[in-house]
């Protein structure tokens, strides 16, 4: 899934520090807790709201783009005492079509990575959503996994954004003519 969040009055460069061993899972308090969410209820959204395609994907669906407004989040300042966040989902039925290639149910899909996970947790007494990782390179990219490890979110620049989403019908043709490739799925 390719996907987009924004908030408005949001500062754009978030800093980026290393992982410590008590920051390995973001919970409740963590300074990401608000973009985890956000991007768990996203992802759940964006993969409830495909409608089942039942024929090829079409080069309509790589240009498709929906934007879903998130639950808004307090700012400290209180003249924009809420921002309200979105969440851009590019492409829906041409992941949608990935996912099942590779046998990925959307239930199961979202069982891994959907707010339900943390939902459940926050019931438990367990805080955590999912762990992250800071990349050491020079991008400074944030890597969250789902706690069962089946899946991997990664942000991404705006240069990266723009080359995926160019190079996104050549990514599905190969994996549809290759279904044993070694490249990220």
């Amino acid at each position: 899934m390719m996907a987009e969040l924004t908030a408005h009055n949001v500062p754009k460069n978030i800093p980026r520090r290393s992982v410590t061993k008590d920051d390995k899972f973001v919970s409740f308090g963590h300074h990401n807790w608000n973009l985890v969410l956000n991007m768990m209820l996203g992802i759940q959204m964006a993969v409830k709201s495909v409608v089942e395609n039942p024929g090829p994907v079409t080069a309509k669906d790589f240009q498709l783009k929906y934007v879903f407004e998130l639950v808004p989040r307090r700012t400290k300042d209180l003249r924009t005492f809420y921002t309200v966040c979105k969440f851009f989902d590019y492409a829906p039925a041409v992941f949608d079509a990935l996912r099942k290639l590779y046998g990925i149910k959307n239930d199961d899909y979202l069982r891994s990575i959907g707010p339900e996970t943390m939902l459940n947790n926050l019931i438990m007494g367990n805080l955590k959503t999912l762990s992250e990782l800071t990349s050491s390179g020079k991008s400074g990219s944030f890597f969250y996994y789902s706690a069962d490890g089946k899946y991997t979110l990664k942000t991404i620049s705006r240069q990266e954004f723009h080359f995926l989403k160019r190079i996104l019908r050549n990514y599905y043709d190969h994996l549809v003519q290759n279904p044993n490739s070694l490249i990220i799925k």
